[in-house]
């Protein structure tokens, strides 16, 4: 690999490796932090303390859903011909098409229904905030993996670090 496409291959996954930071973070923010404060959410309180980070987030995560797949799909790309890199990357994309669908297919239509004012009394939102987080528990496990693909593919990826000199 040549300097200036090893440049920008660094700076690609470099990207990547910035959404899988980024994404795991937030998930174990959630997990640790968030999630515990939010086993006292009342139906007065829920849009304010789940309702404002939950929105916020899916809001970037959205804007961000086209250059993180577009980072994926270029980190196989460059990965190709080198085996270890190949597979942290495939591994990589795989985890962020799993979160991408998960969210899109299990976790929003149960935001949906939190968010929607539909949920008016605490008891009838208590087993829908345990069913968020037991849903968001494969996010957080998905989301490590991606991060560990994705610094995995930095340190395999040596076609890369040796065009850059």
């Amino acid at each position: 690999m040549t300097g200036g496409l090893a440049w920008l291959a660094l700076a690609n996954a470099g990207l990547t490796a910035f959404g899988a930071s980024l994404y795991m973070g937030l998930m174990l923010v959630v997990r640790f932090f968030l999630r515990p404060a939010w086993k006292s959410l009342t139906v007065d309180t829920l849009g304010t303390f789940f309702g404002i980070p939950i929105v916020a987030a899916t809001r970037f995560f959205r804007i961000m859903f086209i250059p993180y797949l577009l980072s994926s799909a270029l980190l196989v790309w460059t990965a190709w011909g080198h085996e270890a890199a190949v597979v942290c990357a495939l591994v990589a994309a795989a985890c962020y098409l799993t979160l991408a669908l998960w969210f899109q297919l299990r976790m929003l239509p149960v935001n949906t229904v939190l968010l929607s004012g539909k949920v008016t009394d605490n008891g009838g939102l208590q087993p829908l905030l345990a069913r968020w987080n037991a849903l968001n528990e494969v996010r957080v496990v998905v989301s490590c993996i991606y991060w560990l693909a994705a610094l995995g593919f930095l340190a395999s990826a040596h076609h890369i670090w040796e065009g850059l000199s």
